[in-house]
């Protein structure tokens, strides 16, 4: 699910809440971007050096957060971009 970043927060926890209603004890892979990113993107600062804007990204996920939801994690992958 590579989408997930680009909705309100509420919204990504009332999808997330609605699949594990309908899907008990199924697994769920995604990709977040940490909370500063996130940050960053919504004020328009994120842009590549050719001068593309990444679009807004409203919901992030940092590893305290999972921690703090309580979701079991079976592996978490971190990758570093920039310079």
């Amino acid at each position: 699910m590579r989408l997930l970043i680009y909705f309100e927060p509420q919204e990504v926890r009332e999808f997330l809440e609605r699949l594990a209603a309908r899907f008990p004890g199924a697994s769920l892979i995604f990709d977040a971007v940490p909370g500063w990113f996130s940050a960053r993107t919504m004020r328009g600062q994120m842009t590549t050096k050719q001068g593309y804007t990444t679009p807004p990204m409203p919901w992030a996920l940092d590893p305290a957060e999972l921690k703090r939801l309580g979701l079991p994690v079976l592996r978490m992958d971190f990758v570093t971009v920039g310079g």
